[in-house]
Parts: C-alpha cells; structure tokens; sequence
C-alpha cells in the first residue's frame, strides 16, 4: 500500500502507543519467525528455507520503496560535527532523567548480553534441558512480549510512565534471579520458562516507555544528537558484557556467572528504583512532545 508519512509534533500518550505497537509487532515477528523457520527447516531442506528468506527480504524492501515520506526538514545546523556530538552529550547529561537512563540502561545492556551469552549453557548443561523445552521457554516469553507491548500503553497512561518503567525494569532482575536460581531436572524447564516469561514481560513495560520519554524529554532540534548519544552509550557496552561473563563462565562455572549477574541487576534495579527521579516521571496528555 502506498503511504505518506509526515512530520508532526504529537502527545505524549500517543508516543506510547505508537512505540507500544512497534514493539508489538517487532516481539510478534521475533515469535513467530524462528517457529516457521524451524518447521519449514522440517518440512524441507534448509537451502530451500534460505531460498524463502531471501523472497521475502525482498518483498519487503519493494514495500519499503514503496513508501513515499513527506518530511518537514528542520533548520540546517551549521555547527561542525564535534560540535554537535558535545552538544548531545551535554543535553543528556544535564538532563537528570535522560543522564539517569543512560547509565542505568548501559549497565543493563552489559547484563543483558552476559545472560545472552550463558544461558544456552545453563539450560543445556546444568538444567539438562533439550532443544524442544528450550523452544517452549522461549516461545512463551515472546507470547507475554507481545501481550506486554499490547498492555504497556494503557498501563502508562493509567498509573503514569515512571512507576510502569521501574516495575518493567524490576521484572527483568526477577527474570534473571530465577533463572539463576532455576535447578536442574524437571524443576528445570519450569524455573527457565518462568524467567524468560518475567523477563520479556519486563522488557516490554521499560523499553516502551524508554523509547517514548526519551523523545518526550529532548527538545526536537536536538533529538537526533541525543538519541545517537545515548544509543552510543548503552548500545556500545554490549561486547563488554559478551566477554566478560564468557570470561566469568570460564573462570567459575556458568550457573555461578548467572548468579553474579543476577545479583548486580538486583542492587541495579533497586538503586534506580529508589534513588533516581525515574519513578515519579510522569505523563502529562496536554503537552505535547518533539517531532517524529
């Protein structure tokens, strides 16, 4: 279908919305993709299935050029590139929620990608887990990822961002508490699936309103600035937390990296939750936002 988008300025409840139903359909896609890929892996051979990636990659790029944009273009800066590096990182840091975020969120990510990397191990070695339980823990939390992406709008409007981000967040160190706290066995399987299940739920109530308050927050002339600062900062620490819990892993055992991390999320979520500005940040439907 073809569509114009334009540049409009719009509330901040429709932020969340709109970033609650791209996070939906993105948790759907990353759902139902690996079960169709894996069956038809079944059902054929895994050629033919490279075969039917590549079609509809390229059915999606003619619906991409498909779309016409109608931008409004902002005032062309005239500062150098350094310059409007340092102005972005100056905003964010000067801003106490956004300064607030970025380290919270890079922290997170440096977690988030240790687990990454452990957990196949841990469910595999030490929950004795096969290929067929593993898929169920993960196919039920990326059903409560979109369930969580569906409800997290309304949630936000209803009780406000701040308190809905900070249980989002807690939910992730709850995730990952029982997932290390998870035994093996048949314990096992229904310990992974809990985790997985609390952590996408997490997921889906922090980064919506995440995504959404950071551009609720920036001015619109410098919205491109921050969000590249701020993507930079907490994006750029995943490596770091790959190799240092497969290095933590390889020094004292994959179930005691996991609790080690499992342990820091908790102090992480806590120290956020109770000392920063976070959790009183609120909506207000009246205002209105930066441009998108």
């Amino acid at each position: 279908a073809m569509q114009v988008f334009t540049t409009q300025v719009v509330g901040k409840e429709q932020l969340v919305n709109a970033h609650g139903a791209m996070s939906a359909s993105g948790s759907a896609a990353r759902t139902a993709g690996p079960a169709i890929g894996g069956s038809l892996v079944q059902l054929f051979s895994a050629p033919l299935v490279l075969m039917v990636d590549v079609a509809t990659l390229s059915i999606g790029f003619l619906v991409l050029w498909r779309i016409k944009i109608a931008e409004i273009l902002q005032t062309v800066s005239r500062e150098s590139f350094v310059e409007q590096i340092r102005e972005g990182i100056r905003f964010v840091f000067a801003e106490p929620n956004l300064r607030t975020l970025t380290w919270a969120v890079a922290i997170w990510q440096v977690l988030f990608h240790g687990v990454l990397t452990l957990q196949i191990l841990l469910a595999t070695r030490d929950l004795a887990l096969n290929a067929k339980e593993i898929g169920i823990g993960f196919g039920f939390g990326g059903l409560v990822a979109v369930i969580g992406s569906i409800i997290t709008p309304r949630l936000a409007l209803k009780y406000s961002v701040g308190p809905v981000m900070m249980i989002g967040f807690i939910l992730t160190a709850c995730g990952w508490t029982i997932l290390a706290a998870s035994p093996a066995a048949g314990w096992g399987f229904v310990g992974f699936t809990i985790a997985q299940m609390l952590f996408q739920a997490g997921v889906s109530l922090f980064f919506v309103t995440y995504i959404a308050m950071r551009q609720v927050l920036t001015p619109a002339p410098l919205l491109t600035r921050v969000t590249a600062t701020m993507r930079f900062m907490t994006v750029a620490t995943a490596p770091v937390g790959a190799l240092l819990a497969g290095n933590l892993g390889h020094w004292i055992g994959v179930k005691a990296a996991i609790v080690v991390i499992a342990v820091i999320s908790v102090i992480l979520v806590l120290t956020v939750a109770f000392v920063s500005p976070l959790r009183n940040l609120k909506i207000n439907p009246t205002e209105k936002s930066a441009a998108i």
